[in-house]
């Protein structure tokens, strides 16, 4: 009997907790998350997408749109690029974090790219500015100036303003100094890339509601060549791991799983809720 002790305490261990597939049915994502083994994160995934309802919204913007933003837009996406505009709307869920990243794809693969600023300026044959140089006092050497003079209530700055008093000299509490590269100011983009700027700051960005919900608007830049294709989300569930008393960890759990939905023509807005009823392990496609 003794020697079969040690499997029998495993047997009753492993059943002490509850399944998985009662944890999403009773809703405790954030346990469910963190309870996944390989190949289930789609089970919990696709039932939080579920929960919250999760909708996705695809149009690809017109000429007549893009010239309300800026009059030469058309003319200068129409070589290099589309612009497709993806909005997701949901409920909250018990969980601390769903993102969900958007990719057009057709036979040969990857069609569309994220929007970004240096994505647009390409797509509008505008140049970019160069980054500026430009020196800080953000050091690590004058951080711990900092600490030295916290530490010491001030007493080095009272001296050296003292004895810059009496010498006649400037007083540098933080006297290290490093070059760093930025971003060049607004206003040269705004000269050598306005078409772009424009874009840029009249288009939606991804701004995620609070809580855990698939609330945000984002942009792709489309191939001009692609007329149809698929849509692939990737959902990303994440779940903070907790202390016994409630105290949130450094850890988090994170699950993810793949949505395909078709997108025969992108002249024809895309409205569908994102979780259907086939699912594989890993993989929801689009009957």
């Amino acid at each position: 009997m003794v020697k079969h002790l040690p499997l029998v305490l495993l047997t009753m261990a492993t059943a002490c907790g509850p399944s998985l597939s009662s944890l999403v049915r009773d809703h405790h994502y954030r346990e469910a998350v963190c309870a996944v083994a390989d190949g289930q994160d789609a089970e919990v995934v696709d039932a939080a997408v579920r929960a919250a309802r999760a909708q996705l919204r695809a149009h690809r913007l017109s000429p007549a749109e893009l010239t309300t933003i800026s009059p030469g837009a058309p003319e200068a996406l129409t070589t290099r690029a589309a612009l497709v505009t993806v909005e997701f709307d949901s409920l909250r869920v018990p969980l601390d974090g769903l993102t969900a990243e958007v990719t057009l794809i057709d036979p040969e693969g990857a069609a569309s790219t994220p929007a970004t600023r240096t994505a647009l300026i390409w797509a509008t044959n505008e140049t970019e500015p160069r980054p500026v140089h430009v020196k800080t006092g953000a050091t690590n050497a004058n951080a711990l100036l900092a600490l030295g003079y916290l530490i010491t209530a001030g007493v080095p700055l009272v001296l050296g303003g003292a004895a810059a008093l009496v010498w006649g000299r400037p007083f540098d509490p933080f006297p290290d100094r490093q070059v760093v590269k930025v971003d060049a100011p607004e206003r040269e983009y705004e000269r050598l890339a306005p078409i772009a700027t424009a874009l840029e700051r009249t288009l939606p960005r991804c701004t995620p509601g609070l809580g855990a919900s698939l609330r945000c608007k984002g942009i792709l830049l489309v191939d001009p060549r692609v007329h149809g294709g698929t849509l692939r989300i990737t959902v990303r569930a994440r779940a903070q791991r907790r202390s016994r008393g409630g105290e949130e960890l450094p850890e988090a759990c994170v699950a993810s799983h793949v949505y395909d939905l078709a997108w025969p023509k992108l002249d024809e807005d895309l409205d569908r809720q994102l979780a259907t009823p086939s699912c594989e392990a890993g993989h929801t496609t689009d009957h």
